[in-house]
């Protein structure tokens, strides 16, 4: 899930008005960013997804972004409002994904294994986010239309190259209509 996290960030500013967009696009895909730095130390994925969307080292992530708020901007409801869009994160992610809420723990439900239902729970999730933001204090182009068009578009072609087939197995462009994988 990726636009889907900027859908709930763009929602974030409408009701937490001294929420910042950028500082809820940064919490809301901390989680993310924090597991790409990790595998760029070499880490890899699953300890990657294991430091950085589980528990507890999501809830460290959420405390270090919400302290870092508190001390720039001297605002604890910005800070609470951080943390929870990292815990956000979190949550969509066990919706799309299969990752561990902690060792051992229970895992996503996996919906990127049906691409077509993800993508369009994560375009809906942008989309009503988008519907949400506050026109008068975000940026201009972001209340555009071809900035809510150019996510979609994003998010599809990533979701085309991202899942590639996995070894000897083939991919079904039919799933959820026909089974997803083939074996050879």
């Amino acid at each position: 899930m990726i636009i889907g996290h900027v859908g709930v960030a763009f929602a974030t500013t409408r009701f937490a008005r001294r929420t910042g967009i950028f500082w809820a696009l940064f919490a809301s895909l901390a989680p993310d960013i924090w597991r790409q730095a990790l595998e760029d130390v070499k880490y890899g994925p699953w300890h990657a997804n294991l430091y950085s969307h589980a528990y507890p080292w999501v809830v460290v992530l959420g405390i270090v972004l919400a302290s870092t708020a508190w001390i720039v901007t001297r605002e604890a409801a910005l800070a609470i409002i951080l943390a929870l869009l990292v815990a956000s994160h979190v949550a969509l992610d066990m919706i799309s994904g299969w990752k561990p809420l902690w060792i051992g723990g229970p895992s996503g439900l996996d919906l990127q294994h049906m691409e077509q239902a993800e993508f369009v729970l994560e375009a809906c999730l942008a989309w009503l986010g988008w519907r949400l933001l506050p026109r008068t204090r975000v940026p201009r182009w972001l209340t555009n239309k071809a900035t809510l068009f150019a996510l979609i578009v994003v998010q599809g072609t990533y979701a085309i190259s991202y899942y590639r087939a996995r070894p000897s197995e083939i991919r079904c462009i039919m799933y959820p209509f026909a089974p997803c994988w083939t074996k050879l």
